[in-house]
């Protein structure tokens, strides 16, 4: 399957997280990118809801491209990915993911995911990027991020930050974006 786009795609990596509901998400946004012919751009992991994502969009053949800190590289002996990027710090790692991509999506994780959010948010406020950024969230986990992010529009901290990013919570509307058929055309290149 020949992609002409990409979907970045940040989430947990632990090996830990044993929520069915967390990994049945990653298991239908996975299958949804690659019904919708998306690539994969990730954190070059085997492990939680990355895992799982990889896993199913590998299933049904699509392209992805991996990107791993110098600490994790040996990930790569586990992973077949059709692109491969070690890099030294994680400012690097992420812009990377966001610059190869067409669409960023986020699922439940942690703080490297939550740090993930905020970049790609920031990026968006401040016109580095023009992607469309999709919060995932069935189970409501990010509620509070949504309520702090109101809060600091309501403080005036920051102007009209829930608007850079769209908040789903039904594999069905996030088809309907997919379904959009973004395209690298689409995309504000700061080179």
């Amino acid at each position: 399957m020949l992609e002409n786009k990409y979907a970045f795609v940040g989430c947990s990596s632990s090996s830990k997280v044993d929520n069915e509901q967390f990994l049945n998400e990653a298991k239908k946004v996975g299958i949804a990118l690659a019904h919708n012919k998306y690539g994969l751009v990730f954190g070059a992991c085997n492990y939680g809801l990355m895992g799982e994502i990889y896993r199913n969009m590998k299933a049904h053949g699509s392209s992805i491209i991996g990107v791993a800190p110098t600490l994790y590289k040996d990930d790569f002996k586990v992973l077949e990915c059709d692109e491969e990027y070690v890099l030294d710090t994680v400012n690097e790692r992420i812009s990377l993911m966001i610059d190869k991509s067409d669409i960023i999506i986020f699922l439940t994780g942690g703080t490297g995911t939550l740090e993930e959010i905020i970049i790609a948010i920031e990026m968006k406020r401040r016109k580095e990027i023009d992607k469309p950024i999709i919060i995932y969230d069935e189970t409501g986990f990010y509620l509070p991020l949504i309520e702090q992010l109101k809060s600091i529009e309501k403080y005036k901290f920051s102007d009209n930050c829930t608007t850079f990013f769209e908040y789903v919570t039904n594999i069905e509307a996030l088809d309907q974006i997919l379904k959009t058929n973004v395209t690298k055309a689409n995309i504000l290149r700061l080179d």
